[in-house]
């Protein structure tokens, strides 16, 4: 893996987990920011739905090209433009596009 921001990650059965007390398995997420669009991570299971979690972070993916970075944040919003009839079923639209 790539760069951790986690002061330590630990391996259960070689499946990481977060820094919690008891650690958990970290869950595998994408990023769909402009600076990394498509960059796999990992972190910290609880970091969407509480307030009360770990900071474990560490990349998957190496980071993206310039080329890479322009080519997907143009199709992304190509494809927000193409489908903006379909916004209010955006959970349809991301099914489609096989977003996360």
């Amino acid at each position: 893996m790539s760069s951790s921001s986690s002061s330590s990650s630990h391996y259960l059965d070689a499946i990481p987990h977060c820094d919690c007390i008891p650690p958990l398995p970290a869950k595998e997420r994408t990023s769909w920011k402009p600076s990394n669009p498509g960059r796999r991570f990992l972190n910290c299971p609880m970091s969407l739905i509480s307030d009360d979690h770990c900071d474990f972070f560490d990349w998957i993916d190496p980071p993206v090209t310039e080329h890479y970075r322009i080519t997907q944040n143009q199709l992304r919003a190509w494809l927000m433009v193409s489908h903006s009839d379909c916004n209010a079923d955006l959970p349809e639209l991301r099914r489609t596009c096989m977003w996360p």
